[in-house]
């Protein structure tokens, strides 16, 4: 054995740490609260998934550290990931030893005689349950090990059939809303969680569908290739034509619920897709996104409300009437918007980087103060906000009127919004200021020296990204029929920063997929809204960490990790 390759001491390190990010996440209650949702019923709880996916998840990061190592045989492999799961089993007897024996709650509320059940797995004998838990963990970490030596076909097929089965099992709440497969639910869910057969069938039919795209994606790609242009322009509508249709189908195959969670997550790409223009286009990092959000929803609130904080009672004196419908003020309020873009780009133009980040913070905390403070409050409410917000209405006749009143209603309204916005950011991203901008986030001394103005495309920037926010606001404050500076906090530009850089900077399909994720799967997951943030930064340490260029990067963001690789 060669010690100077084999680090035995890293295998221990890395044993500890899967000990210790079991005993956070039940310290903190994670396991507690999961406990609750099964994932195959009467078999497999989410509580046990997710010290499942720690450990196997160690296991497997150990390897893939020594496997590249030609003198780490399989057998120093194996061994290391038995290891790491035997100290992280034992550093967990430990522990279900110690608040046994000892109340301990006073300092870790969650260390309660219910953990203790979930860890010894409802053994009557904590010894027989001690033991379990120990052979358990070295066994899937075990199996992790070599899972990583497993040819690379083979080892996506597992992985992506137990995520699969993991995350089908989790979205028990979701799936069995959708009417269209009603008639499968009996066979895939039971009350609580999978049922046996539905656990193999999905795991079957997402392993079968990954190891066909891998194994047959390329040829399928080509064959597509060599169609002539027009036949693959009929096939190119024809694909986009079903996916509008699923998209203008699904509330009806759904409820009002799926139809508001749909709603925001519009919300989001919408936001995303502007800011996706000057962080991902022009490399300008905003981190004050949200004060255009709340600039539009608090301008569409003027505009229209019937309350006394309107632009009808501030001039006439009298409440009760809009001052303009809903479809006149939507122009005005993306052109305030953009406006606002521009007036609060010109303090930052010389900025680069994190300067800039921190001043445009900065100026989204100065707008959301201003909005709450007392100085404001006779005109926009101060914290108790502009009521009375009316519900658009859209005339078809003078006979015919649709009023946008339900979740369903509003989904048909940011859809469209949505549709408009991708296909504007993809006619200026090919256009002549598109290229400006990837210019200037190239190296902007340079740009500026090849002829660009760099400080009118960079304000244009800012003026296109606030629009589009602008725009989500403006429909977020009609659908809520009030604003309030409280929903327009720091968050909300964070959420926008990290859908843009999961889903893929600079890529508006990625744009789409990051808003399904950090916003569509925490709205799917209410029952854990108290863990909501905790699971949402983790996600984000583990994309940034196995996946930094995003689920769906841009061709520019592929060639620079290409490169770096290589390099």
């Amino acid at each position: 054995m060669n010690e100077t390759t084999f680090n035995w001491q890293k295998v221990v390190q890395y044993g500890i740490i899967s000990a210790v990010v079991i005993l956070y996440v039940c310290l903190v209650g994670l396991v507690d609260a999961f406990k609750a949702r099964d994932v195959i019923d009467k078999v497999l709880s989410l509580a046990h998934a997710l010290i499942i996916v720690i450990s196997f998840s160690m296991g497997y990061v150990i390897a893939r550290n020594l496997v590249s190592r030609p003198e780490n045989g399989v057998g120093k492999i194996t061994l290391s990931g038995l290891t790491v799961g035997l100290i992280s089993g034992l550093i967990m007897v430990v522990f279900v030893m110690i608040i046994s024996t000892w109340n301990v709650r006073q300092m870790f509320i969650n260390a309660s005689p219910a953990l203790v059940k979930i860890l010894t797995f409802d053994q009557p004998s904590s010894t027989m349950g001690l033991l379990i838990l120990v052979a358990s963990l070295t066994t899937i970490s075990t199996f992790g090990a070599i899972t990583r030596l497993l040819p690379q076909q083979l080892r996506q097929i597992i992985v992506v059939g137990f995520a699969a089965v993991l995350l089908v099992g989790m979205l028990q709440d979701f799936l069995t809303r959708i009417k269209i497969i009603n008639y499968l639910t009996a066979f895939i869910y039971s009350r609580k969680g999978l049922t046996i057969p539905g656990a193999v069938a999905v795991f079957i039919i997402f392993a079968g569908l990954n190891n066909f795209w891998s194994t047959q994606g390329e040829m399928v790609k080509k064959k597509i290739s060599q169609i002539p242009d027009a036949p693959r322009g009929v096939l190119n509508w024809a694909f986009w034509g079903a996916g509008l249709i699923f998209l203008i189908l699904i509330p009806q195959m759904t409820d009002s619920y799926v139809a508001q969670i749909l709603f925001t997550i519009g919300l989001y790409i919408m936001m995303g897709l502007g800011l996706n223009i000057s962080l991902g286009w022009a490399g300008l990092l905003d981190l004050g996104f949200a004060g255009f959000f709340a600039i539009g929803a608090y301008s569409v609130a003027l505009l229209t409300s019937t309350g006394q904080r309107s632009l009808t009672f501030l001039t006439t004196g009298q409440a009760g009437a809009s001052y303009v419908s809903f479809w006149v003020a939507i122009p005005i309020v993306v052109a305030m918007s953009a406006g606002a873009g521009v007036f609060l780009g010109i303090p930052v133009l010389r900025t680069r980087g994190d300067y800039l980040a921190i001043i445009t913070l900065g100026m989204a905390e100065i707008i959301r103060i201003l909005v709450k403070s007392d100085a404001m409050r006779p005109i926009l409410g101060g914290a108790q906000g502009i009521l009375n917000i009316p519900k658009p209405v859209f005339s078809i006749t003078n006979q015919v009127q649709i009023l946008f009143k339900e979740p369903m209603h509003f989904y048909y309204l940011i859809l469209v919004g949505a549709f408009l916005v991708a296909f504007l950011a993809k006619r200026l991203q090919h256009a002549r200021v598109g290229r400006n901008w990837i210019a200037i986030r190239e190296d902007e001394d340079v740009a500026e020296a090849i002829g660009i103005n760099v400080v009118a495309t960079k304000l244009l920037a800012f003026g296109i990204g606030a629009s589009f926010a602008g725009l989500s606001g403006a429909i977020f404050a009609t659908q809520l029929g009030s604003v309030f500076p409280d929903s327009f906090g720091l968050l909300v530009s964070i959420n926008a920063v990290s859908l843009v850089i999961i889903g893929g900077i600079g890529s508006i399909p990625g744009v789409i997929i990051g808003a399904l994720v950090l916003v569509g799967l925490p709205e799917l997951l209410r029952e854990f809204a108290e863990f909501r943030l905790l699971i949402y930064g983790i996600l984000l340490i583990v994309m940034m960490l196995v996946k930094p260029e995003g689920f769906w990067p841009s061709e520019a963001t592929k060639r620079e990790l290409n490169l770096d690789t290589e390099e």
